[in-house]
């Protein structure tokens, strides 16, 4: 899928605004029922609602001579200016409720969901300590999964070793089984980011290990975590090829096996 410069940018404006909250020292575990959570389920709808209304505005610009004219000169600044004229009021009006919202609810299930969206679309000015702050506090919340999911990769910003360390912590006080799997995948990957380093890269891979086995079967998360292990055991240098087999044109079932002996060339490609 390819996205125009010139629209992806107020798109991504417009998903700012769930409310930031502040730390916590508590969580569900205390048993208490959290009377934000109705409220917050209202906002969010009302802001998918403004924001589908805000993408059908933005589609209609593209169609007008102006952006048109401007896209196909290149003047990417005139694009972001026609496109800012929509959504900029968007995103001011949806960032007050959001910020009244926080004052309203300072602590709980609202500050996960908030930093998760912030995450998601990197629009924080700092998504990985932010990210580390609330995964710290928040760490046995068994509604942490996709906020986990969403930081995956910011083991590169805050380093391997302080990501790991992070998702350990998550791993030793969370026994949600999503949650588990997440934090051994995000540790995991911090593992096998660290270069030339056997020892870490093992434990990484036994990090997947455990996540092919809490994972959903045949879940995203769960080919995720298989395929490092594969590649390690099936695809290196000098090993045969693991067969495939597909289907040609005329309907009929072909494997790679069939051509052993000859030069293959194997084309994957996709279309979103």
């Amino acid at each position: 899928m390819k996205i125009e410069r010139g629209a992806m940018l107020p798109l991504l404006a417009a998903l700012l605004l769930l409310p930031m909250t502040a730390a916590r020292a508590g969580g569900p575990a205390d048993g208490v029922d959290e009377p934000a959570s109705d409220e917050i389920a209202e906002f969010e709808a009302a802001y998918e609602a403004a924001r589908e209304e805000m993408r059908a505005r933005l589609n209609e610009l593209r169609e007008t001579a102006p952006y048109r004219e401007a896209y196909e000169a290149r003047d990417f600044d005139k694009v972001r200016a026609l496109s800012d004229a929509i959504s900029g009021p968007v995103m001011t009006e949806w960032r007050r409720r959001a910020e009244e919202l926080a004052r309203r609810h300072p602590a709980g299930e609202g500050r996960i969901r908030a930093t998760t969206i912030l995450v998601r679309t990197s629009l924080s000015a700092r998504p990985a300590e932010l990210f580390a702050e609330v995964v710290g506090a928040e760490a046995a919340d068994p509604r942490i999964a996709p906020l986990l999911e969403a930081g995956r990769r910011l083991h590169r910003p805050l380093g391997a070793e302080r990501f790991a360390e992070l998702m350990t912590r998550v791993i030793d006080a969370n026994p949600a089984r999503d949650v588990q799997a997440w934090a051994h995948f995000g540790r995991g990957s911090a593992r096998l980011a660290v270069r030339d380093d056997a020892d870490a890269r093992e434990r990484g891979l036994e990090d997947y290990d455990r996540v092919a086995e809490l994972a959903e079967p045949e879940s995203m998360l769960w080919y995720r975590a298989r395929g490092p292990r594969f590649e390690e055991t099936r695809l290196q240098n000098g090993m045969k090829a693991p067969d495939i087999v597909g289907v040609d044109l005329f309907g009929e079932e072909f494997r790679l096996s069939d051509y052993a002996g000859k030069v293959v060339m194997l084309d994957f490609w996709g279309d979103w």
